[in-house]
């Protein structure tokens, strides 16, 4: 829980299900769930709709390197 990795698991609506604790202080949230990746982060819907695997993206003012699990509807992201 302490580590500089976020993790978002979301639907095929592109709805956020669920973040780790450190994905949702970096979006200065309690929680992220529940929410729209277009309201949250739009940049990453072309990601996931592209398949790409790994993409650099700034998300509020921080980079990441986010690693697309496509199986796993899962995102990870790396400081």
């Amino acid at each position: 829980m302490e580590m500089p990795i976020g993790i978002m698991l979301f639907n095929e609506d592109y709805y956020i299900e669920w973040t780790n604790p450190f994905l949702a202080s970096c979006f200065s949230e309690d929680s992220l769930a529940g929410r729209s990746l277009y309201d949250v982060a739009d940049s990453i819907v072309p990601l996931i709709k592209q398949e790409i695997e790994t993409e650099t993206l700034t998300l509020h003012d921080r980079k990441f390197k986010v690693v697309h699990k496509r199986d796993e509807r899962l995102l990870y992201f790396l400081m």
